[in-house]
């Protein structure tokens, strides 16, 4: 528990805090102060960082619906681990889980299909890297599962399943929903134990969070 704590610890900044206020159902919510992104740019650095494993032949082209998902993921993260929203745009709760409209409408015409960063005018954004590190840690958790595999991840998690369709999830219940899964996650020392054979997060020498299997 104390390692995966400690590795978490060098890439994310995660509040001083007992999870045992979770437990007994006290609020401790942020503020929610004001992104400092897009979620273009967002979309824009899964994209290349995602094409960039694509040209090492480690992944496949991103589709619109797991880009959904990436990030639904992300801002959760976020949320849950520095205290502040990584876009302000809201995410909705459709039939085939949580999706931002603005995303989602910008690569619809791709359907099934992965986006190609050069056909959407990709411009690598840039982002404090304390937000890179997250959203590397992010797409290395996530980025290994199917589309429809995150779907069915997505189906099983309190926001959405608690917010009516077509509606807006609340960031204050993403924020809960996180805190109270990855910060028990931590805690117990089980973040990572629905991936099987991987172990936790540490940095490469270029100072990039990876899986031990990626260096």
């Amino acid at each position: 528990m104390n390692s995966i704590n400690g590795a978490l610890r060098g890439i994310i900044q995660i509040p001083e805090i007992c999870y045992t206020d979770y437990e007994k159902g006290e609020e401790q919510m942020s503020s929610h102060k004001e992104a400092k992104y897009n979620v273009s740019q967002i979309a824009d650095w899964l994209l290349l960082y995602n094409q960039a494993n694509v040209d090492n032949n480690e992944a496949d082209l991103i589709s619109n619906l797991k880009m959904q998902k990436l990030l639904y993921y992300a801002q959760g993260t976020s949320l849950a681990f520095n205290g502040y929203p990584l876009f302000n745009e809201p995410i909705l709760s459709w039939t085939h889980g949580p999706i931002v409209r603005k995303a989602y409408d910008r690569f619809s015409e791709t359907h099934d299909s992965g986006i190609q960063p050069q056909g959407f005018c990709v411009k690598k954004p840039n982002l404090d890297s304390i937000d890179e590190a997250l959203l590397e840690a992010v797409y290395n958790k996530y980025n290994r599962y199917s589309a429809w595999e995150l779907v069915h991840m997505t189906h099983q998690e309190d926001p959405w399943k608690n917010t009516k369709q077509n509606e807006e999830i609340p960031l204050s219940v993403i924020e809960a929903y996180f805190k109270n899964t990855l910060y028990k996650k931590v805690f117990d020392g089980t973040l990572f134990d629905d991936i099987p054979t991987v172990e936790p997060l540490y940095r490469n020498e270029e100072g990039v969070p990876v899986f031990p299997a990626e260096q």
